[in-house]
């Protein structure tokens, strides 16, 4: 059974654990960062960090023997869900990152955004249409 929630204290271990395998260094204390759990064991995680009226993803990780079946897509839709009810409307990821870009980020133009190449709109990101051109309810 899958199941997704905010980081505890006793799961860092495990979430350096895959953190590791990627070469990702991360203060777990800090951020918002949830986890993603099959039969209670952690398969990945996911970070953002608040600054002042924007966002920034620091990492979506699945493990290597979970990928392919889009769990990622899990874990980004929750970060930007909760940081949309915080208030946070856009989010930015410090450089080019296919994943992300098949997910909706893009360049941007914000002159004083230099140091992020990808930059998502989160109320559009959900307001877009997953069907095309039509909605099915």
């Amino acid at each position: 059974m899958i199941e997704l929630r905010q980081i505890k204290k006793d799961e860092y271990d495990e979430v350096y654990s895959i953190l590791d395998q990627e070469n990702i260094e991360s203060d777990l204390s800090r951020g918002i960062i949830y986890t993603l759990k099959d039969n209670g064991i952690i398969i990945g995680a996911g970070k953002a960090v608040l600054q002042s009226d924007y966002a920034i993803i620091k990492y979506i990780v699945v493990g290597k023997e979970f990928r392919d079946n889009d769990l990622g897509d899990i874990l980004l839709r929750t970060l930007l869900f909760k940081l949309e009810n915080m208030g946070i409307l856009n989010v930015f990821f410090p450089h080019r990152d296919g994943y992300l870009m098949k997910k909706g980020f893009t360049s941007h133009d914000f002159e004083h955004m230099n140091s992020y190449e990808l930059y998502l709109n989160i109320p559009r990101f959900f307001n877009k249409s997953c069907c095309g051109d039509q909605c099915e309810i």
